[in-house]
């Protein structure tokens, strides 16, 4: 043996060093599930519903769009509620010929921005994937979202979406006018 300490010999620090860097990544990953980010509700609504095939029920308060020049045949129509405070929206359903689905959901209001997608008082439109599912949204006048695993699918219907949605029929499922204030009789 050379005047050098053996290498199996640890330093007495080495043990509670490496105790102590374990316990911190362990708190790092424990904060970071605790306090991490989550999609709206909306956007996670949408995502499930379209990989369960999720069905449409009732009416849908107006037309479906015409897709079909996107390649898109209408296969369902009807409504369907993502988050209980938004109510619900017309949800319409479409199959291309290669068997590809994509799901347009027209509401009230505008539907909120998934994670990562920056608020911009420019634009009313945004383009998001999810978890390998692409959504685009368009805020006015009539908001709607389309949902489909294929991209170009959903760049191809939202041109045609855009032009042809028109407002609900059922006044009921547009968003509350804002309250007027009673005028008060001063004399």
């Amino acid at each position: 043996m050379t005047g050098g300490r053996d290498q199996t010999q640890r330093s007495p620090w080495f043990v509670p060093a490496l105790l102590t860097l374990l316990a911190a990544a362990g708190i790092a990953l424990a904060a970071f599930a605790v306090f991490r980010p989550e999609q709206p509700e909306t956007i996670d609504a949408a995502v499930a519903a379209y990989r369960a095939s999720a069905a449409p029920h009732g009416a849908a308060t107006r037309a479906a769009p015409d897709l079909s020049p996107a390649g898109l045949t209408l296969d369902a129509a009807g409504i369907t509620t993502l988050e209980d405070e938004a109510g619900p929206v017309d949800t319409f359903v479409y199959v291309g010929d290669d068997g590809t689905r994509v799901v347009l959901y027209v509401g009230a209001r505008p539907f909120p921005r998934p994670l990562g997608i920056p608020e911009d008082e420019t634009s009313d439109r945004w383009t998001a994937d999810v978890d390998d599912v692409f959504m685009t949204s368009i805020e006015e006048p009539n908001p709607f979202l389309l949902v489909s695993s294929d991209r170009a699918s959903v760049e191809r219907a939202a041109g045609f979406a855009e032009r042809q949605i028109e407002p609900s029929r059922f006044q009921g499922h547009r968003t509350a006018q804002p309250s007027v204030e009673p005028e008060v009789d001063a004399g």
